[in-house]
This record gives C-alpha cells, sequence and structure tokens, in this order.
C-alpha cells in the first residue's frame, strides 16, 4: 500500500505532465484515482494519528493512576498496610454493586480518585488535619468495607457482583472499625470521623441526622471535604454524563 508522501509525489508527477504536455483525457483518470487515493489516505492517517493519541493518553493514565495508588498505599501507616490489603481483596473488589467502577480494581481506583480530591479540598480549605498523612488514610479507606461487601461469581460466560455477609454494619463506620481491627491503623479522631461521616446525608442505613450534625460541628471542614470528595470521584471522575451536566 502505498504511503501518503508516495500518493502527492505521483500527483506531484502527474502534474508536471500536465504542466509540460498540457491536459489530456488521459490524465483524468489518473487524476481522479490518485485524488481518491490521497483523501482515504489522509483520512485513515488522520483516525490512526487520533487513535494513537488517545490509546497514549490511556497508557499514561494508567500509569499514573499506579504511581498514586503505590505512593497513596505507602502514606498508610502501619506494618504490611499492603499485604493486608491484598490479602482482604481491597485491589481486585469493585467500587460499587452497580454504579460507579462496579468492575475488578474498582475499590481501588475510586479510592484514589477520591485521595486526589481530597488532596486538592485539603490545600483549598485548609483543612487542619491531625497528621499530614490523613488524606491519604482517609481518601485510601472510607471505602475499606467494600473489600468485604463484595464477590464476584460466576454466572455462565460472565461473573456478576454479589453481596457477601460481613460482620460490622454501617458503611463508613464499618470501614473505620476495619481499618482499625484487620489493618491495625491507628485512626485520629477526625480521621475515623470523616471515615464514618463521608456519605454525608446519603448514607443508606437509617442514618442519624443529629450524629451527623454533631460530627459537623467537631471535624467541619474534615467532613465536608472528604464528602465533597467522594461525591467528584464517584460522580465526576467515574460515573457521569458531563455534556448533561448543569
Amino acid at each position: 500500500m502505498n504511503t501518503l508522501a508516495q500518493l502527492v509525489v505521483e500527483w506531484a508527477k502527474v502534474d508536471n505532465d500536465v504542466g509540460e504536455k498540457g491536459w489530456t483525457p488521459d490524465n483524468e483518470p489518473k487524476w481522479d484515482k490518485l485524488k481518491g487515493q490521497m483523501v482515504d489516505m489522509a483520512r485513515r492517517e488522520l483516525v490512526d494519528a487520533a487513535c494513537n493519541e488517545m490509546e497514549r493518553q490511556e497508557m499514561e493514565k494508567m500509569r499514573n493512576m499506579c504511581k498514586d495508588m503505590d505512593r497513596f498505599v505507602e502514606a498508610i501507616p502501619g506494618e504490611g498496610i499492603r499485604e493486608k490489603l491484598e490479602k482482604m481483596g481491597y485491589f481486585d473488589a469493585p467500587a460499587s454493586g452497580s454504579h460507579h467502577l462496579a468492575e475488578r480494581g474498582g475499590l481501588a481506583i475510586h479510592s484514589v480518585n477520591v485521595t486526589r480530591w481530597l488532596l486538592k479540598l485539603t490545600e483549598a480549605m485548609d483543612v487542619k488535619w491531625p497528621r499530614p498523612k490523613s488524606p491519604y488514610i482517609v481518601g485510601m479507606l472510607h471505602d475499606l468495607v467494600k473489600a468485604k461487601t463484595y464477590a464476584f461469581q460466576k454466572c455462565g460466560a460472565e461473573e456478576k457482583i454479589i453481596r457477601v455477609p460481613q460482620p460490622y454494619t454501617g458503611h463508613g463506620a464499618a470501614s473505620a472499625i476495619i481499618a482499625g481491627a484487620e489493618l491495625g491503623v491507628e485512626l485520629w479522631p477526625a480521621e475515623a470521623s470523616a471515615i464514618v461521616h463521608h456519605m454525608g446525608v446519603f448514607h443508606l442505613e437509617g442514618y442519624d441526622l443529629k450524629d451527623f450534625d454533631g460530627a459537623l460541628s467537631l471535624f467541619p471542614k474534615e467532613i465536608i471535604a472528604t464528602h465533597t470528595a467522594d461525591m467528584l470521584a464517584a460522580r465526576w471522575d467515574e460515573d457521569y454524563d458531563h455534556e448533561n451536566l448543569h
């Protein structure tokens, strides 16, 4: 197959012939054929270039995701945190049962996205966390219970996400309990409160609004920043129709 450059050279030859010998009926089919080939080739090269750029961007996004995941996990204090998370199924678990990132690895990706937003919001809101590692701890562990809540079950050629029994109640509260009881991460009150209340008023298990108000009075910026980071990650980064955002 000719390249676009070769077709341009052929075009130039025909053009020179016309310039030297004048136009003849024999030139027309050759001219039209070359023109069509050049248009098709240019279109293919543009499409290939666009696809290659999209692939490059996706690869770059995945490299950055892996780098941040390693860095954020490393920031969580404690012995053997990565190994404990792997044993728990953290890196394989979905972020939800049927909504955002309901796929293998979704929980870890969602947690990185939340941590990224939480770091930005911490700076923008001047959140006074108890320690520099707090945004990493809260962001990466706020949904820890999902590593124990969901499992993948084979269903013919496909697999579906199912819920499995787990010993803790609640969503944020269960994540805070698991962080201490199973990971050995000692949470400071502001960190624990941010994890417990990260769903804000969208909690699905009979949320006590008075408890939420009480927590907000103690740690307003921490809870608001964490909830906002979670919403931005889930609704903007992962599962949102940006064109219809108003």
